[in-house]
Formats: C-alpha cells, sequence, structure tokens
C-alpha cells in the first residue's frame, strides 16, 4: 500500500485478492488475512498497528473491524495534518 493510497482502496483490493484465492480452492481465515494485512501496512500505520496487536486479540479481528480502525486513524491522522 502507498503512503498516499486510501485505507478503503487497499481493503478493496485485499478483498478482491481473497476472492480469488476463494474461487481457487484456498481456504483463508479472518485472523490470517487481518495479520497479512498489519504487516502490510506503511510505515505511516506502525502506530495503529502496534496498538491494534497489543490490544485486541487478533483471533477475534474480522476484516470489517480492522478496516473501521484503519479509517478512523487515517480520516485523524488527515485532520490533524490540515491543521498544521
Amino acid at each position: 500500500m502507498g503512503d498516499d493510497e486510501i485505507v478503503r482502496l487497499f481493503m478493496n483490493k485485499v478483498q478482491d485478492l481473497v476472492n480469488a484465492l476463494h474461487l481457487h480452492g484456498e481456504q483463508l481465515y479472518d485472523n490470517q488475512i487481518v495479520e497479512k494485512v498489519l504487516r502490510s501496512l506503511p510505515y505511516k500505520f506502525n502506530f495503529i498497528t502496534i496498538a491494534i496487536e497489543e490490544s485486541k486479540d487478533l483471533t477475534q479481528l474480522t476484516l470489517s473491524d480492522l478496516l473501521d480502525i484503519l479509517q478512523t486513524y487515517d480520516h485523524s491522522v488527515r485532520m490533524y495534518n490540515a491543521l498544521l
């Protein structure tokens, strides 16, 4: 994911890849996808990635919940940067 890429677009790409894998018979669980997404986020998401890993049970975190968290974080960072 590029630093300027919107979280929603990135997650749409992830969902497209997951759907393609399912079509080819690959079984992926939400926690596997969540962990892969967290590993693939750019540097600007390091703080939220660490916070998620420390405060959430990754085996119970859904892709939808992760998307909500990342969108909220991205929005607050953009709002903060707009104030500068």
